[in-house]
Parts: C-alpha cells; structure tokens; sequence
C-alpha cells in the first residue's frame, strides 16, 4: 500500500494468469508488479507456515488453548488470504481497510501463541505478591490492547480512504493511546519486579513504551512527508506507464510507521494475555 502497487495486478488469485511461484521473473522488472505479488507469495508462505504450526501444535501439545489457537490461526490467514482475493476482485476500499486491520490482528494472535507455547508461560506459578498488579495489568494492558484496535481502524481509514476526517479521528485518538500505552506499559513494569514469574510481563511494559515513542513520532513523519488528501487514484495494469516513479523515502516511512503499529498491538496483545496469566489464582505449592 505505501508504495501504490495494490491493484497493479489485474486478476485476484492467479498473476497475469500465471500460478504464484510459476509467474514469469521478467514481469517483476516493474516495480509495483513485484511488490504486489511478492506480497502474495509471502502471504503464500505465512499459510503453509501456519498450516504446518498447526499439524504440529495438534499433534504435540496436551492443553486445550494452543491447539485452538493454532486452528483459529491457520483459518485466520486463510481468511487473510481471501479478503485479499475480494479486495482486488471488487477493487473495493472497504475490504482494503478490513484486509489491513485484520493482518495485523492475526499477527498479533500468532505471537501469543507462541508465548503461550514457551516454557516460561507454561512453568509460570505467580505468588499472591503480584496478584492486584497483575489484576490491575490485566484491566490496563485490555484498554490499551482495545484502544489500539480502534487507533488501528483510524489509521487503515486514512491509509486507503485519504481524507480529513479520517485523519483528524486517527491524530487526535492518538494521544489517548499513547496515554493508555504508557500507564499499562508502567503496570506491568511494576508487576515485573514483584516475583519471579512476573518478570515475563516487565520487558513487555519497556518494549510497548519504546515502541509507542516512536511510532508517535512516526506518525508525525508521515504527516508532514507522507499524507496528502484526495491523492491519485492507485495505478491499475492500464495505467502502470503513466504512473508516477515510486519514491523511496515517502514509502520506506509509511512501511515502518505500519510496522511500529503492528508491533505495537501485538506486544500490547502478548502483556494482555500475560497479565490475564498472572492474576489467575496462584497454584498449591
């Protein structure tokens, strides 16, 4: 999407009629071609990867919650995968901002499966010292995590429909976030230090205050460098010649403030989930 390259290949499930891996290497030469299906190759790779994690999870694992999360991933991306099929298909803004939002919420689910999958979460036994940080983490890290689903909604808006409104909502919803990021981020930092299962939580606080930091200076980035309202329309297979170079600065800017957001959700989603772990009742010793 930074770099405009979202419809410049016609047909939806096959490129220039030709299956994925199969498609000719000197079409590539076209810089939005190759951005668009290496994009698809890659969300080719995250299937297949899913799809084994699965069978693995399914196989070796005892417990209820990674064998479902595992499923509801794999069916994730596959669902990832069609939304992107429609968005080219109908060529429609809606799913485009539906396509965006949800990737970054299956990305978010794969990481806690795998903190759920690791040893640390598994053997973790919190004592009753860190259990009202730990309960008050849990209602922190759910507000920040709820707040960024709708900052992420804001943003996907402004992305793909370019206009005034939608950016206004996105800045000014901004500084709520970061405000529930830092006052979350600075719970689960105190919970981290009460015993040693609650340190799992503390690095995650440091990493969401990091990464909010900069994504909000990002955003002004993006702002002053990047966004303009009611830009050109996308370049399509027919107009690929007449479109304008893509300009590296604009897009490398706009890609990292996507990245910094999603890591952002997914950390907030990885304290949640480990917050919500801590302030369950601690086990017999």
């Amino acid at each position: 999407t930074s770099t405009d390259s979202g419809l410049a290949v016609p047909d939806a499930v096959t490129s220039y009629g030709a299956i994925s891996v199969l498609f000719p290497l000197k079409l590539m030469a076209e810089p939005r071609i190759f951005f668009e299906h290496s994009h698809r190759l890659l969300g080719t790779l995250a299937g297949l990867t899913t799809l084994v994690l699965m069978v693995r999870v399914l196989m070796t694992q005892k417990r209820l919650m990674p064998k479902a999360m595992s499923v509801v991933l794999f069916l994730s991306v596959c669902l990832q995968g069609y939304l992107g099929i429609i968005r080219v298909a109908e060529s429609s803004t809606a799913f485009a901002i539906f396509h965006g939002v949800f990737a970054q919420l299956v990305f978010a689910l794969a990481l806690v499966l795998a903190m759920l999958l690791s040893t640390k979460w598994i053997n973790a036994n919190p004592s009753d010292a860190v259990l009202p940080l730990a309960r008050k983490a849990r209602l922190l890290t759910g507000l920040a995590f709820g707040g960024l689903i709708i900052q992420l909604v804001f943003g996907a808006m402004t992305r793909h429909m370019n206009t005034s409104h939608a950016m206004m909502s996105h800045m000014g919803f901004a500084f709520i976030v970061v405000a529930l990021v830092l006052i979350a981020g600075a719970v689960c930092i105190r919970a981290g230090k009460q015993d040693d299962s609650g340190r799992a939580i503390r690095p995650l606080g440091i990493i969401m205050h990091g990464i909010v930091v900069w994504q909000f200076a990002l955003g002004f980035a993006v702002l002053g460098l990047v966004w303009e309202e009611n830009p050109p329309e996308l370049p399509t297979p027919e107009t690929l010649t007449q479109a304008q170079p893509i300009e590296a600065l604009p897009a490398l800017i706009a890609t990292a403030h996507h990245l910094s957001g999603a890591l952002l959700l997914a950390t907030s989603a990885c304290a949640f989930a480990w917050a919500i772990h801590l302030a369950r009742k601690p086990k017999i010793r």
